[in-house]
């Protein structure tokens, strides 16, 4: 509960869990954290992986390219805001895997630094999605927290992956802090299931964070803030 507003504020791991659940297909779950690209530390989403205790899955760190495979009892890999790229040898790895039915989590955070996620950008590009090299802020106070443009009211897309966490949150606003806009890529023609699931409200902006791209622009408006894709040619691969 905000103090001051008297809001309550959902910083979107009720959100991750429903996602993750929604990848499981009948074996003991477990959630690898990939390490070896500067990530933050597991240590960092404790309630997260409390809850996930919690509901039977399993966590534990992941070194793609020290293992050469992904375990077999993966129910997601997930990236948690990484400040490196993935190698050429793991981006193949989690292609093969993905390939197969594997599903993978991305927490694109901003990093200021001039990175540019090459190999990142293939495998979503695999998906059809996109990422903005940015960081996204409100520009209406009314939507903030205690001035911090970058702690901001977004909206759940009313899509059916977000039906059961939308009628659960009812009135309660939804908060995000330090994201980065995504965009979907897909033409008329395309065989993936995918839907946007977290959008800013409309005087949502943006400033250039990391990358090298000279033409990058600053947007505004509603941007895209996290997506759920699903490839029916991949045994349904997320």
């Amino acid at each position: 509960v905000n103090d001051e507003t008297g809001s309550i504020e959902f910083y979107g791991e009720n959100s991750i869990i429903g996602a993750i659940d929604y990848l499981l297909k009948g074996l003991t779950p477990t959630i690898y954290f990939a390490t070896g690209h500067n990530e933050t530390d597991i240590s960092k989403y404790s309630q997260l992986t409390t809850q996930l205790k919690m509901q039977n899955y399993n966590s534990e760190l992941l070194d793609i390219e020290k293992e050469g495979k992904i375990p077999e009892d993966a129910t997601t890999v997930l990236f948690a805001g990484p400040k490196k790229d993935i190698s050429d040898n793991e981006l193949q790895i989690l292609q093969e895997y993905m390939a197969n039915g594997g599903n993978v989590t991305m927490f694109m955070a901003p990093n200021s630094e001039k990175v540019v996620y090459k190999n990142i950008e293939k495998l979503l590009a695999t998906y059809e999605i996109a990422i903005d090299y940015n960081k996204v802020y409100e520009g209406d106070s009314n939507y903030m927290v205690t001035d911090d443009k970058y702690l901001f009211m977004c909206e759940l897309a009313d899509v059916d992956f977000n039906k059961a966490l939308i009628n659960e949150q009812g009135d309660i606003p939804v908060y995000i802090l330090n994201s980065r806009s995504i965009y979907n890529t897909s033409g008329d023609d395309s065989k993936l299931k995918a839907e946007q699931l977290i959008q800013t409200i409309n005087t949502a902006q943006s400033e250039l964070c990391g990358g090298f791209a000279e033409d990058a622009k600053e947007l505004s408006g509603i941007l895209y803030l996290a997506a759920k894709v699903e490839d029916p040619t991949r045994n349904d691969s997320k």
